[in-house]
């Protein structure tokens, strides 16, 4: 197969940094949730079956759905956050071992992100 044509980059319009920066934040998110998950799964396994951990996983799963899903409105979207940290927020107090609450203090951080990705 032959081509006829040499390949040519694209001219991209507009501001070339802020294209860069937006992918660069795009990464850093990505490393950040990959770091976060992994962090989590390293201590999970010794603790699988217990309250927190199946606490953990939801709130996990319906923040990833409201992420992911951009036809909620805004206002329903940021009262389903909110309703999210009071969850996180009491089930933190509640924790009695050191690690539960180090993980879900690091899901307080997370929703918020998500938050302030959101606007």
């Amino acid at each position: 197969m032959a081509l006829s044509n040499s390949a040519n980059i694209p001219d991209l319009k507009g501001n070339k940094e802020e294209l860069a920066f937006g992918v660069i934040q795009a990464e850093i998110r990505e490393m950040r949730k990959l770091m976060e998950y992994n962090l989590h799964e390293r201590v999970r396994p010794s603790r699988r079956g217990s309250i927190s951990a199946i606490e953990f996983e939801r709130i996990t799963n319906q923040l990833e759905k409201l992420q992911n899903s951009k036809r909620i409105p805004m206002p329903e979207r940021m009262e389903l956050f909110h309703i999210l940290i009071r969850e996180t927020e009491m089930l933190m107090s509640n924790c009695e071992e050191k690690s539960d609450h180090f993980h879900f203090r690091n899901m307080m951080e997370r929703i918020h992100r998500a938050m302030n990705e959101s606007h």
